[in-house]
């Protein structure tokens, strides 16, 4: 699964307001707010100069409205094309479309226009024809501001967006490196080429990169850098596992005042995959068994120890040096002793990850993508120390490939094949379409292989018995990994920066202290706002989770040890994974131990 950026489509009645608002009233409301309230009003004091002062306000906007129109239909055709070009052309994205390029005016734009609409109100209110030309004047230079967007926003459209994507024009969007090991320092760069700025206007870039990077991008392009070729960039916060697409990303021209944006097509895209890290495994006293193998992840020592339990007679081609004289001689036949540990031989290991949830649990599972990141460093770890021991590993789950089809893969590991399986380890994601034992063909799986599930169901597993000569199953309790019971909503919205613990000074000062520098757009209630509703509806999301897998994680686990299989528990710790011998399948439980106190996956390295 492709990580993808939250895509902001709004509402269709929204948009629908959106294009009539400010493709009609934004110019016709002016002389309807003064005709009405002339109706109702004594305005014989603004009579003489009203002709006048509408006469010009007609001349000036009529122009702009034609221009507006123009430039909407213009510029929406050719996202349109875009959006056929990358795919994603819908009724929906082509309404999107219209809306933002209807939409010129920023927050401050929108005050602007309604202190000029006020004046007019109160000019005829008071019969005050001073205030009525200013009231005008106010109106007439929104318009001027408004007018010359417009008019520069045909002509850097055609430009603009005619080199879109080519090496002598255009943006490009890439990651630094593009393909790197979580955790690794990953920087995002826009790369403008001959992106032309006028002067008194600012290009800006802005985008949210998906949810697991953690990371905003805000970009400003002055007028000057638009002469050559500008490269700016912004370092990736979080750098989990997994792949990822950014873009596209939202770029429109402002003016120095502020009150007016245009928006402009782009189809600048990056992706970024993430390996797993390959970690330490420690397995802590494997659950005992009364059959005499060991289990697969319990290698025994590879020579023969010095203590035997029965002896043979000779034959030949046994090895002499462990002939025993002293019973030789007793017995009259020569005697060899037999090692209490076999010589090892090379063995078939089937080494899967479950990465099935139930559907309802899809909406979720950026919740719980930390819990698969464990998963998946156990699931490469372990087969790299299987090969490093000698063993025929073979790694299946069920992957989603270039071409976004959902399929069941099994990579051989032999060597040289490193790179092919850590990229599945990238590429690893919840899904719901194929469970566990659909990802073992028991015309493919060897009779003799030993097969090791990693798994951290929220539903009991089948009692369905998996092909193969041995199932050993390797569990991460979702419980152990969601954390610490969620904040309140007083207390989210008043730690807005996620601290561990904040003082009780820091505490009184978030009533009274912006929460960005002064003068940032971010201080608005709007953007606060976004912000706090954000990290709720997330809040929300693991306060669910976290009640549920308290309910479905016992019954899995229960029903789990219930299987005549081997049963390990699965502890992350902050360097290193753990894993704990529970069951046999058939000989006595251990105990469950705690998990770490503190510990979760979001704390181990690799996620950081």
């Amino acid at each position: 699964m492709i990580h993808r950026a939250d895509q902001r489509e709004v509402h269709p009645l929204q948009a629908l307001w959106g294009i009539f608002f400010h493709g009609v009233m934004l110019f016709v409301l002016p002389f309807m707010v003064g005709g009405i309230a002339g109706a109702f009003l004594e305005v014989s004091e603004v009579a003489e100069t009203l002709g006048v002062l509408g006469s010009v306000a007609f001349v000036l906007i009529a122009p702009i409205f034609i221009a507006q129109f123009l430039g909407v239909v213009v510029k929406t055709s050719r996202e349109v094309k875009f959006l056929k070009i990358n795919g994603t052309l819908t009724a929906r994205s082509a309404l999107d479309a219209a809306y933002r390029n209807t939409k010129l005016l920023t927050s401050r734009g929108y005050f602007v226009f309604a202190s000029g609409i006020v004046f007019v109100l109160l000019s005829l209110a008071f019969k005050w024809a001073s205030l009525g030309v200013m009231a005008v004047s106010s109106l007439l230079l929104f318009y001027l501001v408004t007018g010359a967007s417009v008019f520069l926003s045909a002509f850097l459209v055609r430009t603009f967006e005619a080199g879109m994507g080519r090496d002598q024009r255009g943006i490009r969007r890439e990651f630094h490196p593009a393909v790197g090991r979580c955790g690794d320092p990953i920087e995002e760069k826009f790369l403008l080429t001959r992106v032309p700025v006028m002067p008194g206007y600012f290009l800006a870039i802005e985008d949210r990169l998906p949810e697991r990077l953690d990371t905003d991008v805000r970009h400003v392009i002055p007028p000057k850098a638009g002469r050559e070729s500008t490269t700016v960039g912004s370092v990736v916060r979080r750098t989990p596992r997994g792949t990822y697409e950014a873009g596209p990303a939202r770029i429109w021209y402002q003016d120095m005042l502020g009150l007016t944006q245009i928006n402009v097509a782009s189809l600048a895209t990056a992706q970024l995959k993430l390996l797993p890290h390959l970690s330490r495994v420690e397995i802590i006293e494997p659950p005992r068994t009364p059959l005499e193998e060991p289990d697969i992840l319990t290698r025994p020592d590879k020579f023969p120890t010095e203590d035997f339990f029965r002896f043979r007679e000779y034959q030949a081609g046994d090895d002499t040096r462990r002939l025993h004289w002293k019973l030789s001689m007793r017995v009259g036949q020569l005697q060899v002793r037999l090692p209490e540990t076999r010589e090892i031989t090379a063995k078939k290991v089937v080494l899967s990850l479950d990465t099935w949830v139930p559907k309802a649990w899809l909406s979720r599972t950026e919740v719980i993508d930390d819990l698969m990141d464990a998963l998946v460093d156990v699931w490469v770890s372990t087969a790299d120390q299987l090969i490093k021991a000698g063993e025929h590993v073979t790694m299946v789950a069920a992957l989603r490939g270039e071409d976004g089809v959902l399929r069941r893969e099994a990579i051989d590991c032999s060597k040289g094949q490193r790179p092919k399986w850590l990229d599945a380890g990238a590429r690893a994601a919840w899904q719901s379409e194929i469970g566990v034992f659909d990802l073992f063909d028991e015309d493919e799986t060897p009779e003799d292989a030993f097969m090791i599930v990693l798994t951290s169901r929220l539903e009991p597993v089948p009692p369905d018995p998996l092909p193969g000569r041995r199932t050993t199953w390797i569990y991460l309790h979702p419980s152990d990994t969601i954390g610490p019971p969620q904040p309140s909503t007083f207390d989210l919205w008043l730690n807005w920066q996620d601290k561990p613990k904040m003082s009780s000074l820091e505490q009184i000062l978030r009533f009274v202290q912006l929460p960005h520098p002064a003068g940032s757009d971010e201080n608005g209630f709007g953007p606060r706002f976004n912000h706090w509703r954000r990290r709720l509806a997330r809040r929300n999301k693991r306060a669910f989770i976290r009640q549920e897998v308290l309910k479905a994680g016992e019954r899995a686990f229960g029903a789990m040890l219930a299987r005549p299989d081997v049963v390990y528990r699965m502890q992350v710790h902050p360097d290193h994974y753990k894993l704990i011998g529970i069951s046999s399948g058939g000989g006595e439980q251990r105990e469950v131990p705690p998990a770490p106190t503190g510990s979760t996956t979001a704390d181990h390295h690799p996620a950081r």
